[in-house]
């Protein structure tokens, strides 16, 4: 650390003129332009802002944002986050019995013996309502399941993950939409408590979208939808579900028009042919579509399917997309409201570190703002490969969405153990709005 602070005075303890705004600086002081602390303190603000928001003696560069400082400047964040993770296990260690849903077959030992982990064990023969297992014992492996991400998240692990979708938990929608996506899990459920135990039953999850989604710069070991079945696979499987996540994201990318046209043949997504989805998440936040287009792909899919929908927000003209909520309807914002080292300094943001430059912001550079030293999956922490996701935000993307189908199926295993089966699915418009016509007609 020591050695870190000597490499930034030399580089940089006169190189930060306030005037030269796309210049970074580490903490400075005005009168004298040096740094204000060259040990531990200098170290753990790093460089935050444009040098032409520096100068003032009472705001040195980069102490007036707690989320930015911490950690994320590749030069501190080695020595520092080596410490915090060593401090972190030594204090705070996980729970032995979160350890299973942690791990998920991954081998530390000698990763390539990973693989997927075997179903969580339930007692067999034990049914309670409509149900072919204990719902208590069921929803034990689902609360260690949450329990693990609070804790992998230092205790704000509900609100991070649920920053990434909306509605979140202070909203109105929440509750019909975690009972939309509940009702779809029950149908989940009973398919499986209606098939031979050696056959089981299974859920299919199919995925639309660009190079993000498609894994591109990664190994596909690391792709959200891989770390999401690979995720939920044992709690699924300890139901008697076989999880399938068809992966259908394109270099490049389609516009949502193509997608929908293609989506049969890529995912299965009719019941024509006798195939269907549970849920369709469509993640392409380089090619984004029109709000009309987007409010037709929602339609076909809970219309035709009647799977459940998630869909990144699309350009600037999205129509009200709320009344969908009501039938599961979930909107990620991939960037709008992340915490700083998953956002993207652009469209005036100023809390994001850039380097080397704004619109290539972390690229190639480590960090989470958890200090987490790999994915549990064993991977690099590496945010954004370049313009694409690295592991660690595929891993976070994938956890919000296993945070959501954990509460769901909790919803789901209550609902059925007290007697009270899943709607049936509606494959008329029924109460949905007529927005299409609408904006059509405009």
């Amino acid at each position: 650390r020591a050695d870190n602070s000597a490499w930034i005075d030399d580089h940089y303890g006169v190189y930060c003129d306030k005037n030269a705004g796309d210049n970074m600086c580490v903490p400075m002081n005005a009168t004298d332009g040096g740094i204000v602390d060259k040990s531990r303190d200098a170290l753990l603000l790093g460089p935050t802002v444009s040098c032409a928001e520096t100068g003032m003696p009472d705001m040195p560069c980069g102490r007036g944002d707690p989320w930015v400082n911490k950690t994320i400047w590749p030069l501190v964040r080695g020595p520092l986050c080596a410490e915090h993770d060593k401090e972190r296990r030594e204090k705070f260690p996980l729970p032995d019995e979160l350890r299973p849903y942690f791990d998920l077959g991954y081998d530390r030992s000698d990763p390539t013996k990973s693989a997927d982990a075997p179903p969580f064990p339930l007692t067999p023969g034990r049914k309670t309502g409509l149900l072919h297992f204990d719902p208590d014992e069921m929803k034990a492996h689902l609360l260690k399941f949450q329990a693990m991400l609070e804790h992998y998240y230092e205790g704000i692990g509900s609100s991070h993950l649920e920053r990434q979708l909306v509605p979140d938990s202070g909203s109105e929608h929440y509750g019909p939409m975690v009972q939309a996506n509940a009702d779809q899990m029950a149908r989940i459920i009973l398919r499986a408590g209606r098939a031979e135990p050696s056959a089981g039953a299974s859920m299919t999850i199919g995925v639309l979208g660009d190079s993000v989604t498609a894994g591109q710069d990664n190994c596909y070991y690391d792709a959200w939808p891989e770390v999401l079945r690979r995720t939920l696979s044992p709690i699924m499987g300890a139901m008697g579900v076989t999880l399938s996540v068809r992966n259908a994201g394109k270099n490049g990318g389609w516009n949502l028009a193509s997608q929908m046209m293609c989506a049969h043949d890529m995912l299965g997504a009719s019941t024509a042919d006798g195939g269907s989805l549970d849920f369709l998440y469509q993640t392409n936040p380089f090619v984004s579509a029109t709000g009309v287009d987007a409010e037709h792909m929602i339609r076909r899919a809970v219309l035709g399917d009647g799977a459940v929908v998630s869909i990144v927000n699309q350009k600037t003209d999205m129509v009200d997309l709320t009344p969908y909520f009501a039938r599961g309807l979930t909107v990620a914002k991939v960037y709008g409201d992340s915490p700083p080292e998953m956002g993207t300094a652009r469209d005036g943001h100023k809390y994001k570190f850039w380097f080397p430059a704004r619109d290539r912001a972390f690229w190639g550079m480590l960090g989470d703002g958890f200090c987490h030293l790999t994915t549990r999956g064993g991977s690099s922490t590496v945010v954004n490969r370049n313009w694409h996701w690295g592991p660690k935000l595929h891993e976070t993307y994938a956890d919000a969405y296993a945070l959501l189908l954990a509460r769901a199926t909790v919803k789901a295993i209550d609902d059925l153990a007290a007697g009270v089966s899943p709607p049936q699915v509606e494959v008329e418009a029924g109460d949905m709005p007529e927005i299409i016509s609408k904006v059509e007609s405009k």
